[in-house]
């Protein structure tokens, strides 16, 4: 006797296929950032008399702000007379403005065509794909913040008095997965499916242990201290 089961198992496959958002799929592809070298230190010039005086005096004229590209990032300046340091606390809603993590580019298809999402690893954004389980298709939106310190430090133990720049990120990533069974409504469930930290420095970067995630700094804020710092530069 012919086994009908078998026979139309794939009719089956595809008819729930079909039934279930059109045979739905995701791929995913990471690229990791680029690699740069971050300038953070410099010499002032040994004619300054005091210059721990000229270094307070040099950054109280300016604020540290990207206000031209954001306008979440907030900074709070703190000097420390005996460490000869000043810290910046700051915090922003925008961490991939500057900390690097390169691109995740997840491909989602099915019967109705492609659809490409690029969204760095801690960027803010929306994508869809489908569930390893089943055929449903899910939208996730990732949201994040950064917070960090950014030290600055005198050393006039040498002939040449130097300055160096380092600043600390810390990243909190939130996924959140919207699931349902009909591709038109993906609003029916949503539930938190990932939420990490990413930590590093100026020139430590961080490898992701479990994935192959990786992260550097921009220097966009080392370097904006740089360029106040110039006009004592030796």
């Amino acid at each position: 006797m012919r086994n009908t089961l078998s026979y139309k198992a794939p009719l089956l496959y595809l008819f729930l296929c079909f039934l279930l958002n059109g045979c739905a799929k995701s791929t995913h592809q990471y690229e990791p950032p680029n690699v740069k070298e971050i300038r953070n230190s410099l010499h002032i010039n040994p004619t300054t008399k005091d210059a721990w005086g000229e270094l307070n005096n040099v950054l109280s004229e300016k604020s540290l702000s990207f206000r031209d590209i954001d306008t979440t990032f907030i900074a709070s300046k703190n000097i420390h007379v005996e460490t000869t340091t000043i810290t910046y606390d700051f915090i922003s809603n925008h961490p991939d403005k500057y900390v690097d993590c390169g691109e995740s580019k997840n491909t989602f298809s099915n019967l109705s065509g492609k659809q490409i999402f690029k969204i760095s690893p801690i960027g803010t954004g929306t994508l869809i794909g489908t569930s390893k389980e089943d055929f449903n298709p899910h939208s996730i939106t990732r949201n994040s913040n950064l917070s960090g310190i950014l030290k600055i430090k005198l050393n006039t133990a040498t002939d040449h008095p130097i300055v160096t720049i380092n600043a600390e990120y810390t990243i909190n990533v939130v996924d959140k997965k919207s699931v349902s069974k009909n591709f038109n409504d993906l609003t029916d469930k949503t539930i938190t499916i990932d939420n990490n930290k990413y930590q590093l420095s100026t020139n430590t970067p961080f490898l992701a242990i479990d994935s192959d995630i990786e992260c550097i700094a921009t220097g966009i804020i080392e370097g904006q201290i740089i360029e106040q710092l110039s006009s004592i530069e030796l």
